[in-house]
């Protein structure tokens, strides 16, 4: 029998989502109807890349997506300055030198939100190191930086907001 022979149906996304887990671990394709799969949700996608580039700081994909989530100020130039200096120099060399930082051109708001979002990396840092559980790394990084308020103001349609949260939870 083929893959295509086979067919999963659950009642919640909760069901599916499990499924989808050793499909994934299992190297079993699939394709999902009706619903966007687990790992390719954006609060997924959010929490999945601060961890990430918490354990390689050279991942611009992953900064990319997480640095201004959320807000912190910061605006495309000044983003393009400090990718180019990622290349050569960790996130935490740049926090110790004002050179660096004056040199990216970063306002002051921009430079808070900078050192608050470094901060945020470097404790990650400090968790992976010490065999934190997944579940503490995901519940404190969606503490320290406030994700579910944040997801709470960019969420505009109503009923998205529960689901959003309950995937959070699924991921810890």
């Amino acid at each position: 029998l083929k893959y295509n022979d086979f067919c999963v149906l659950g009642r919640t996304q909760a069901q599916l989502n499990r499924v989808e887990e050793q499909f994934l671990l299992n190297h079993i394709p699939f394709r999902s109807k009706g619903q966007v799969p687990f790992y390719c949700r954006t609060e997924i996608k959010d929490i999945l890349a601060y961890i990430k580039f918490a354990y390689n700081q050279q991942d611009m994909v992953s900064f990319s997506r997480i640095i201004n989530v959320p807000k912190r100020n910061l605006g495309e130039a000044s983003l393009k300055k400090l990718q180019k200096e990622l290349q050569y120099s960790s996130l935490n060399d740049i926090m110790k030198t004002n050179i660096k930082l004056r040199s990216i051109g970063l306002t002051k708001k921009g430079q808070e939100g900078l050192k608050d979002f470094a901060n945020v990396v470097l404790e990650l840092e400090s968790m992976i190191a010490n065999n934190s559980s997944p579940q503490d790394v995901v519940r404190y990084l969606s503490n320290k930086i406030n994700y579910i308020d944040y997801l709470k103001d960019s969420i505009k349609v109503d009923g998205t907001f529960e689901e959003k949260l309950a995937n959070l939870h699924e991921l810890d």
